[in-house]
């Protein structure tokens, strides 16, 4: 069994720029189970934003229900954007993980998509993840706010894509509009 500072030292070698490093730093960590669960929890307070960044990759993959308050601390508090966008990733994707956090996922990663951090990337990410998470009504109003409220045209680009995944009214009224446009500038070209 590797002992809690060999375990650390696996948690550090996951910011190796070589790959094999960073594959056998993870067998290590997956090896220790919780344990090790427990020392990539530990680097999401690392002082350095590559340690924390590195340690929620392997997150994204293995977090369990208990990594939910630590991902979701990091997610709101880490003063890195790139470090709060990428535990918003690791909290809510379904497709990495083996089974999906239990937790009120959907409603956390609703409350960052319509929060006003700092950071349009960390609330674009929030927005996109909620196009891979259920359906629910609170979603669809925080996306719906995002139309009303946004200025950012790439936000409301990503709101309104994933407004209509979820939302099967805003589809229907949104392709009838685009239906009438397109049907108003055919008539426009026609002759006379």
């Amino acid at each position: 069994m590797i002992g809690q500072d060999q375990l650390e030292q696996q948690a550090l070698l996951l910011t190796s720029r070589d790959w094999n490093t960073r594959r056998t730093a993870r067998d290590a960590l997956i090896a220790a189970g919780s344990t090790g669960l427990a020392v990539v929890l530990k680097g999401l307070d690392h002082a350095e934003s590559r340690v924390r960044r590195r340690c929620l990759d392997f997150l994204d993959h293995h977090a369990d229900e208990l990594c939910f308050d630590d991902l979701r601390r990091v997610a709101l508090q880490d003063p890195v954007p790139q470090v709060r966008r990428f535990a918003v990733h690791a909290l809510s994707c379904v497709r990495c993980k083996t089974s999906p956090l239990q937790a009120d996922v959907v409603g956390f990663v609703a409350e960052v998509a319509g929060r006003s951090d700092e950071n349009v990337k960390v609330r674009r990410e929030a927005i996109y993840m909620l196009g891979q998470l259920p359906r629910s009504s609170g979603a669809i109003a925080v996306l719906k706010q995002v139309l009303e409220q946004e200025s950012d045209a790439g936000l409301q680009k990503a709101a309104h894509r994933v407004l209509r995944l979820h939302d099967g009214e805003f589809r229907r009224v949104t392709d009838d509009r685009a239906r009438q446009a397109s049907m108003a500038r055919t008539r426009s070209r026609r002759p006379a």
